[in-house]
């Protein structure tokens, strides 16, 4: 696992399950499934030399190995092929990780970066511990069977994933390397600092963006402002509200989601019979039947739609069903204690943490400001939106709501001021974007420099 930089435990759990399936295409493309090599003398291979330092293959098949997963998996997800004659690039890309990473650790030798107290490796002990432990936890469910004692599945999964290079010790190596890593970081960017000039810039250009990208798409801007503090511009007819929401027990959810799934297959059962299509049962091979008669009048599909039509009706009608059931639950059981804690001064801010469902609500900037919302918004249901703005004045609080989310109780916190936002109020969080973006790039350009400088050969080829 050395070298492999920035891998998290589920990216781990990926390469593992990856890696017969990677050596099988490697072979496959190397056409040395039937020769038989010195392991040994496989592994310790260059696949690059840094300032004279060897990158073995063994050092870099992990990485190689987490980039083809990566990517197969990434192209699957689009629908793309991936394709054999990708994985040369692949290894180039990993070769250049890895030259990245070792130039890194030559310059944190020669800044004095590399040593580390006892109390220092302790807690990289206990970090690569807890890793280690995390994969544990993720394994040891797949790999226990019925007869184990707990002791025993532990140490099953521990000798999987050593078989496979997930080790205490690689684990500590890796890091420890990242450590150096940041340290590095930290050392090449200490003097990068933004202007008053530079956020000045980078909050005009923001607000010329933001107003051509909101402008016409409140979906967008909704979910923008979810997330984010720094957005410089607010379109008409925006308010800040908080909500308290109750969601649906997971049986409730399940119920709803499968009955909503019910309703889209009726209704595409309907389209396809409005526009001609055959029942399905009637639906035969033409060799059976024989090729469709041009001149035959269309089949009367009425009885067959009305029966679908019926059957959207009676899952709508459980829905609302299930809904009522859990608006009557709140209104019974919950909304007397809040409106209890309201009176006797308890804020509103108080009942979310204490009552409220929504992890966006506990989440900066929405557990501050709330989230925004207008008579048109594209992110929110219809019933939230009504009940948001039907609010009369600032401070003013819904009664129960139930959409498809759950039942919400809604708080109007402030009108929005359409047009720019005062760079005051956005400043720091451009500055803070800002200073990242230049930090990154200094110690890229930093990185890119070294490499100019250092003596390197490569040799992909070798990894394929």
């Amino acid at each position: 696992m050395r070298g492999s930089k920035g891998r998290s435990p589920q990216m781990t759990k990926n390469i593992i399950r990856a890696i017969a399936v990677v050596l099988t295409l490697l072979l496959a493309l190397s056409g040395c499934s039937m020769i038989v090599i010195d392991q040994e003398m496989d592994d310790a291979e260059a696949v690059a030399i840094v300032n004279g330092e060897v990158i073995t293959k063994v050092e870099a098949r992990n990485l190689f190995y987490a980039n083809v997963n990566f990517y197969s998996q990434l192209y699957q997800m689009y629908g793309l092929s991936f394709t054999e004659d990708m994985i040369p690039d692949i290894a180039k890309m990993t070769i250049d990780q890895m030259i990245s990473d070792r130039l890194v650790q030559q310059k944190a030798v020669e800044m004095g970066l590399v040593e580390f107290t006892d109390e220092e490796l302790e807690a990289l002990k206990a970090d690569a511990n807890e890793q280690f432990e995390t994969y544990v936890d993720q394994y040891q469910p797949e790999l226990t069977t019925e007869e184990m004692t707990e002791e025993e599945a532990r140490q099953a999964t521990v000798t999987y994933l050593n078989d496979n290079g997930v080790t205490l010790d690689n684990l500590l190596e890796d890091v420890r390397r990242e450590a150096i890593r940041e340290r590095v970081n930290q050392a090449v960017i200490a003097d990068v600092v933004v202007t008053d000039e530079e956020i000045q810039a980078a909050y005009e250009e923001a607000l010329q963006n933001d107003e051509s990208s909101y402008a016409n798409n409140r979906y967008s801007f909704e979910t923008a402002m979810q997330r984010e503090n720094s957005v410089t511009w607010m379109p008409e007819g925006y308010r800040r509200v908080k909500h308290i929401l109750f969601a649906f027990s997971d049986e409730q959810q399940a119920e709803l989601d499968r009955l909503s799934a019910d309703i889209t297959s009726f209704e595409n059962q309907i389209a396809a019979l409005e526009e001609g299509a055959p029942l399905e049962d009637e639906d035969q091979a033409e060799d059976d039947i024989g090729p469709a008669d041009p001149n035959a009048e269309p089949e009367d599909h009425t009885e067959a739609i009305a029966d679908l039509t019926a059957q959207i009706v009676a899952a709508e009608q459980e829905i609302n069903a299930i809904k009522a059931r859990h608006l009557s639950d709140i209104t019974t059981n919950k909304l007397p204690e809040i409106t209890a804690k309201l009176e006797e001064g308890a804020s509103f801010d108080e009942l979310i943490a204490e009552y409220g469902e929504d992890p966006l609500m506990k989440t900066e900037p929405a557990q501050t400001v709330g989230v925004f919302v207008s008579a048109a918004s594209a992110a929110y249901d219809e019933e939230y939106i009504r009940a948001a703005m039907a609010l009369q004045a600032i401070g003013d609080i819904s009664d129960p709501v139930v959409t498809v989310s759950g039942v919400f109780i809604i708080r109007y916190e402030a009108d929005v001021t359409p047009g720019p936002v005062d760079i005051a109020l956005v400043r720091d969080a451009l500055a803070e974007t800002l200073l990242t973006e230049k930090q990154t790039q200094t110690f890229n350009d930093a990185v890119a420099a070294w490499e100019e400088a250092a003596k390197i050969q490569r040799f992909p080829e070798r990894l394929t």
